[in-house]
């Protein structure tokens, strides 16, 4: 279960964040360039696009990594459940077992005391 959590829970924001402080960087040097300074067309939108896009990808990983504990959180609970179902069906399986070795053991005795009461023939 936690090797599953460790596999599956890693994410890439640190890198993500640098990349777009980077991405911002080259955009305010874009913006603070002369009107007359040549620019690729659509560099600036697509710079734009990278950062949004980036933004909603740690978003994403973010919420992906909180319905990851909150499955690990489940699955930990279903586990301790099935745990005290099984000790609750051990108790009353030996309780039960208890109870009717005593009844056994009334029925040997009764029994035994009917055989001593017997005519022996000595």
């Amino acid at each position: 279960m936690f090797d599953r959590r460790d596999r599956y829970s890693k994410d890439n924001i640190p890198y993500l964040e640098r990349r777009i402080e980077s991405n911002e960087q080259k955009l305010a040097g874009l913006m603070n360039r002369p009107s007359n300074a040549a620019v690729k067309p659509g560099e600036q939108e697509k710079l734009e696009q990278a950062v949004r896009t980036d933004k909603q990808s740690i978003v994403d990983q973010h919420a992906r990594s909180v319905f990851i504990k909150e499955c690990l959180r489940d699955e930990l609970q279903y586990f301790q459940q099935s745990q005290y179902h099984v000790s609750k069906l051990h108790q009353g399986w030996s309780q039960e077992r208890v109870k009717y070795a005593e009844l056994q053991v009334d029925n040997w005795r009764a029994l035994s005391e009917e055989v001593e009461n017997m005519p022996t023939g000595d």
